[in-house]
C-alpha cells in the first residue's frame, strides 16, 4: 500500500473515530490506488514490473509505465540478457536510457524493474499521499453518511470526488499507452 490505515486515521474527523471501519478504510485505499493507476497509466504501487517494447534504433530512452522507478533489475534484446551498464534511469521521463540504442523489432525488448511507492522503504512525495487520503476520506464520510441515512449522496463511480486530487492527478497522467 502506498499509505497506511493510520495516515487516513489521522484526517479524520473527530466525530468519524468513535466506530471507524479499519477494514473499509483499507479497502478503500486499495480502491482507489486502482483507480489512480488507471488513471494515470501508471505504476504507482511498489512492485516489480515488466514490459515489453518494439525496438527502435532511433530511440535513446524507453519510458516505462513505472511512476518512479527504482532499479531496472534485466533488459533482454530478443531474449538475450543484456549487461545492465549499457542503461540508466532516466528520472525526469521516468523511463530507461540506452547508449547503445535499442535495435529493431517487434516486440523484441523486455525490461524488468522495480517502481513505485510503499509505506515503508519508498515513501510516495506528499502530494500524491494527500490526494489518495483526501479521496480515501470523502469515499469513507460518504459512505458512512449513506449508510446511517439509507439516501445516495454522491456518484461513488466517479473517478475522483476532490477537485485538488483530481488536479494532482492529471499532472502525473500520461497520455501514452
Amino acid at each position: 500500500m502506498i499509505i497506511s490505515v493510520d495516515d487516513v486515521k489521522k484526517s479524520l474527523l473527530p466525530e468519524m473515530m468513535a466506530d471507524v471501519d479499519l477494514s473499509l478504510i483499507e479497502d478503500l485505499i486499495n480502491a482507489i490506488t486502482e483507480i489512480v493507476e488507471r488513471y494515470t497509466n501508471t505504476y504507482i504501487k511498489y512492485g516489480t514490473y515488466t514490459e515489453i517494447f518494439d525496438g527502435n534504433s532511433e530511440v535513446s530512452v524507453i519510458p516505462l509505465k513505472g511512476i518512479k522507478i527504482w532499479s531496472i533489475d534485466k533488459v533482454k534484446f530478443s531474449d538475450v540478457e543484456q549487461s545492465l551498464s549499457l542503461f540508466k534511469i532516466h528520472d525526469r521521463l521516468c523511463g530507461i536510457y540506452s547508449s547503445v540504442g535499442f535495435p529493431e523489432g517487434t516486440l523484441n525488448i523486455e525490461i524488468i524493474y522495480k517502481a513505485g511507492y510503499d509505506t515503508t522503504l519508498h515513501p510516495a512525495p506528499d502530494g500524491l499521499k494527500r490526494a489518495i487520503i483526501d479521496e480515501v476520506v470523502l469515499r469513507y464520510n460518504y459512505l458512512r453518511t449513506q449508510s446511517r441515512t439509507g439516501e445516495q449522496i454522491v456518484d461513488l463511480t466517479k473517478d475522483f470526488l476532490d477537485g485538488e486530487s483530481y488536479k494532482y492527478f492529471n499532472r502525473i497522467r500520461r497520455n501514452v499507452w
